[in-house]
């Protein structure tokens, strides 16, 4: 094995879990020491993305569970499904065996329509050691993640939980559903005032809502007369006034520029997949060089179009030998993307 490769392996997962940390910490999650907030958290992406990269750590994973247990209702499931049919997330099986965990109490049923019927007698263990290993299991099996096909001691559920940040920026996704409920409006006022002056077809791939829903509610938030409207033609652009709202939102400071996060986590996957391959990791440089070519050419208009334009480097102006180093180079931009 290449051991630089497996450095930046370790590396790529303990920048991934640091940054879930963060990120559900924003949301109440208790258990992070660290004081640093990284990024607006979108929380249906971050589940999705949780449910791959939190195998790895199984703290965090029983966190995100608690908190859902407490705070599902602010998961917007719809939205999520719209998701999961854009991209391939490795992580939807995982996330079944979370919704149906999640299902068996009253006033969650609506994630019922997440679980799927996993394959007839097919077992595999829910953790995994940072080093790619299975996790030992301790305890009887949980009912609920046993029936999904998934071995992981019983889920304990605690009652403590850290408050909902609400006064930090990272926070603006759930802050807005509190006021506007669990709904287009709140992806809206978020896109709107993080990206500026839109069309609603875009606001609607961008906020992974119908085109109609989006343009019905952009209708009806215009008659309000705090959501503006520019037309020309038959061209209609809406707008906020981003200095009132930041003063109602008693946001502090600058809001950060808008990025689709659904895309970014799905590209983040995507590399991670790659580097925890058995087969690819057994392959000699030259080939895994070639591999990873391949796999950045493809996630870097990904990653592009999800709000970060010239991050990743074009491989075709680095041949041969010259492009392992790059690749290393643009593993740590993406990192500090993360930040």
């Amino acid at each position: 094995m290449n051991q630089s490769l497996n450095k930046i392996k370790g590396f790529y997962l303990e920048s991934l879990l640091t940054f879930l940390w963060r990120q559900w910490s924003v949301l109440g999650v208790s258990g992070y020491g660290g004081d640093k907030e990284c990024r607006i958290v979108d929380p249906e992406a971050l589940l999705l993305f949780s449910c791959t990269a939190a195998r790895y750590d199984p703290r965090l994973f029983d966190e995100i569970i608690n908190w859902l247990c407490a705070n599902g209702n602010l998961i917007n499931v719809q939205r999520l499904k719209k998701i999961m049919n854009s991209y391939n997330f490795s992580g939807a099986s995982v996330l079944s065996a979370v919704a149906s965990f999640m299902a068996r109490r009253h006033k969650f049923l609506k994630w019922e329509g997440l679980t799927r019927s996993p394959e007839a007698g097919s077992r595999e263990s829910l953790f995994f050691l940072k080093d790619g290993r299975t996790m030992k299991q301790f305890g009887k099996n949980d009912p609920v993640f046993f029936k999904q096909g998934y071995l992981r001691g019983k889920v304990e559920i605690r009652k403590k939980l850290d408050p909902i940040k609400t006064g930090s920026n990272n926070c603006l996704t759930v802050k807005l559903r509190f006021l506007f409920g669990i709904n287009a409006r709140s992806e809206i006022i978020l896109y709107l005032l993080a990206k500026g002056e839109s069309h609603p077809s875009k606001i609607a791939g961008e906020t992974y809502y119908s085109q109609k829903t989006v343009q019905d509610t952009l209708v009806a938030m215009e008659r309000s007369g705090l959501v503006r409207l520019t037309a020309s033609g038959r061209e209609k652009h809406y707008w906020l006034d981003n200095k009132k709202w930041s003063e109602f939102l008693m946001l502090d400071g600058k809001l950060e520029g808008w990025m689709n996060r659904p895309l970014f986590f799905n590209a983040l996957e995507e590399l991670w997949l790659k580097l925890n391959q058995k087969s690819f990791l057994n392959l000699d440089s030259e080939m895994q060089s070639s591999e990873l070519r391949e796999l950045m050419r493809g996630i870097r208009p990904k990653i592009e179009k999800a709000g970060f334009p010239g991050v990743l480097s074009d491989d075709k102006l680095y041949l041969g030998e010259f492009w392992m180093p790059v690749f290393k180079s643009d593993m740590k931009k993406l990192i500090t993307n993360l930040q």
